[in-house]
């Protein structure tokens, strides 16, 4: 599915499409936030890492923040990292790697993000402290660092929701001309490992010297509702919705996914 999966996000803006450009809109603030903090006239030579990068979405869409900046993009599928290479259009590093186990010295990074890696971490209790020790470890003492996640809560309830509607995924391929994935899905989806708990990422980030300045979260409302409800007016309206529900403290802990930025404050 990891070939195919993109074309997947482009035609379900409302679904796939809206949590990958709420989740560069998120790294871009916070790129833009580092950049504020840190800048002088005339220097914009920062240390950029995503990991996770896949065929370099993210990092080919923040380019711009600091275009003399260094930007690497590392991802575990050579697959992947073929892709990258052969759809930028800025300089940008690409290699293979592992996020429990980064190639780059202690510190080597101003700014490192990495988005829909952890879901996909299996052995949760192993995988992830492993992968936020190497996260914290690449970053240098006052360097910015952002975590994305699935979030426990809200998996809890889509299970539920579920059981009443099987196949919603599939009949939503149907729905938007991707037929052609709908067995692939079925047999073979992206797998998730379990979701993670907003406080369980929140302690190992402090427990690596991060101090958290923030946490965002992305859809509230269940996927399968934008499934099942295939007007799109009525969708761009649960979308606006939406938005206000994950700014409300108590509900937004229910969004489908949280985002925690940090700072880096010990060496």
């Amino acid at each position: 599915m990891s070939g195919q999966y993109y074309d997947v996000v482009d035609a379900t803006p409302f679904l796939y499409g809206y949590y990958h450009t709420k989740e560069i809109s998120l790294i871009r603030d916070a790129l833009r936030a580092f950049l504020s903090n840190h800048d002088f006239p005339g220097q914009n030579n920062h240390r950029i890492l995503d990991i996770g990068c896949a065929t370099g979405r993210a990092i080919e869409s923040i380019h711009a923040e600091a275009p003399g900046s260094l930007f690497v993009g590392l991802d575990i599928s050579p697959k992947m990292v073929r892709l990258a290479k052969t759809r930028r259009n800025s300089p940008i590093e690409l290699l293979v790697g592992d996020i429990r186990c980064l190639p780059f010295r202690k510190g080597a990074f101003d700014f490192v993000y990495t988005l829909e890696v952890l879901e996909h971490l299996a052995r949760k209790t192993k995988g992830i402290p492993a992968a936020v020790s190497e996260v914290m470890r690449v970053t240098r003492a006052g360097g910015s660092c952002t975590f994305e996640s699935t979030s426990f809560w809200h998996f809890q309830l889509q299970e539920i929701i579920s059981r009443g509607l099987p196949g919603a995924h599939v009949s939503l391929l149907q729905q938007r001309g991707l037929t052609r994935f709908s067995k692939t899905y079925r047999t073979s989806p992206l797998s998730v490992a379990e979701p993670s708990r907003p406080g369980f990422i929140s302690e190992l980030i402090r427990s690596y010297g991060g101090k958290i300045e923030s946490t965002s979260w992305i859809r509230v409302i269940p996927e399968q509702t934008f499934v099942v409800l295939s007007s799109d007016p009525i969708r761009s309206i649960l979308t606006r919705a939406d938005e206000l529900l994950t700014r409300l403290p108590g509900l937004r802990r229910l969004g489908r996914e949280f985002v925690i930025r940090c700072v880096k404050t010990t060496g």
